[in-house]
């Protein structure tokens, strides 16, 4: 996503740091789940679930008590080419700050018929009090249900199911179904409620019945509670699979949730999974020592699939030396756990706070600069604003020449605490806003004095020459 400006009478724009990155103060942590169900022999049912805590936003004022506002955006595209953009408008008001609880989340759903594809889901939030946003991007694949097979939906997770009173937002049939887009269960959501479908049971038989059961297995696959059976009469060719156990004693721990439906007059067999955590605390949503914040940061990547923790370690090539890069490609999947935590506990800028503030800053910059810097297939972090921006922090001022006919626009970065002031400039040669770096008085970085005759020229050297000041 290009960030455009406007041409201004003016050479220069000049802005401090704060300003110039203040739109992403800080990242909006989401929580986003999907479901796919039955619509017709042609498209499915996706919902898609959204929730974040309240705490993350900012409340200001108000004449009633306190109120913050907020949007949130959902963007379906297949490949490239968006299908389908929709945009919602919040205000929460509360009487008083004290009901900002830290387990209080707010929850969302979009759901929309969609045939068989390989999609792109980007969901974006913005709080517009506080200059915070949020994103979270996932690719689902969707292919029909079988109109003459039996099978089964995905599985949803839950937090709730409850009788339905009227039509909401949440309401399947005669329930209410409240999701669990986090897949978190603790001490204070000591119950996994679940709901799936399944479609063309066989008319009934002898038996006239289906067998529902469900257990638990650890990530390693072996079974650790199996749940009893229960036996429902058929009354159609399609049925809604609801239910819930407690798990409250469960360890702290990723698991896996299995539910199986069985046919009882043809003995088929279908089932789905889905993936929950168990976070064992005495309060789940307590304020937490430094311990519990790692405890937490282990727990959540034990919650990812492997690609999402080379993702972030990826991200972090800038920071990491060569040695830890070395030592990336040799672990396997819980190597990688432990390397993260121990990666961003050694760079903890304030070891003494229950957060790790460098790994909350870096990973708010990667955010900003593929908001703000991706170009095509290019993501943001990987172009060369990308790379001083996470390398060097955030500048503090930024020079924008956006109106000179006879030049290339350019953008000039400083940065006061490195080597008692030095420069980055930035050259966009194509006009598409892929500024590359041309310039900098850092003795690290590229050396070329003259630049700005080849911004005017339109041409720039292949090979810059590096300037040596006897830097590391």
């Amino acid at each position: 996503m290009n960030l455009r400006y406007a041409l201004l009478p003016v050479l220069f724009v000049s802005l401090v740091a704060g300003l110039v990155f203040g739109q992403q103060a800080s990242y909006i942590p989401l929580q986003v789940d999907y479901a796919l169900f039955k619509a017709d022999s042609n498209r499915c049912f996706m919902e898609v679930y959204l929730s974040f805590y309240q705490k993350n936003m900012r409340y200001v004022a108000s004449d009633s008590g306190f109120q913050a506002r907020f949007t949130t955006r959902i963007e379906i595209y297949d490949g490239d080419s968006l299908l389908l953009a929709q945009d919602k408008n919040f205000v929460d008001q509360v009487p008083s700050m004290a009901q900002i609880t830290p387990g209080r989340q707010f929850l969302d759903m979009y759901a929309y018929k969609v045939r068989q594809g390989d999609y792109r889901v980007r969901l974006i939030v913005k709080d517009l009090e506080g200059q915070r946003q949020g994103e979270f991007e996932f690719t689902p694949v969707v292919h029909p249900y079988p109109t003459d097979r039996f099978s089964i939906s995905d599985l949803q997770l839950c937090t709730r199911i409850m009788p339905a009173r009227g039509t909401g937002r949440f309401s399947k049939g005669r329930f209410q179904v409240i999701p669990n887009p986090s897949g978190i269960y603790g001490v204070k959501l000591p119950v996994i409620y679940y709901y799936a479908e399944v479609y063309n049971l066989a008319p009934p038989g002898e038996k006239g019945t289906y067998t529902v059961e469900a257990y638990v297995t650890d990530m390693e696959g072996n079974e650790i509670r199996r749940f009893p059976a229960k036996t429902y009469s058929k009354k159609g060719k399609d049925a809604a699979i609801i239910g819930g156990y407690n798990i409250v004693t469960l360890e702290g721990k990723p698991y896996n949730f299995h539910l199986q439906v069985r046919d009882d007059d043809t003995g088929e067999l279908v089932q789905k999974t889905r993936r929950f955590l168990m976070f064992k605390h005495a309060d789940q949503f307590a304020s937490v020592t430094i311990s519990d914040f790692y405890q937490q940061l282990r727990l959540y990547y034990q919650s990812q699939p492997e690609e999402k923790l080379d993702e972030e370690f990826n991200y972090a090539r800038y920071v990491a030396t060569d040695a830890e890069k070395k030592v990336w490609e040799s672990l396997n999947r819980e190597g990688k756990i432990d390397f993260l935590i121990d990666f961003w506990k050694r760079r903890d800028t304030n070891p003494e706070t229950p957060e790790n503030e460098y790994r909350q800053e870096y990973l708010t910059l990667v955010y900003y600069a593929n908001e703000h810097f991706t170009i095509k297939n290019k993501p943001g972090w990987e172009s060369d604003r990308g790379r001083v921006l996470l390398t060097y922090g955030r500048p503090d001022q930024i020079d924008r020449n956006v109106s000179r006919s006879n030049m290339k626009p350019y953008e000039v970065w400083h940065y006061n605490r490195l080597e008692e002031g030095v420069v980055f400039v930035f050259a966009d040669f194509t006009g598409f806003g892929d500024y590359q770096l041309v310039h900098s008085s850092y003795s690290k970085e590229v050396h070329h004095p003259e630049w700005e005759q080849y911004l005017e020229d339109s041409r720039f050297p292949e090979n810059p020459t590096i300037q040596d000041n006897g830097g590391d």
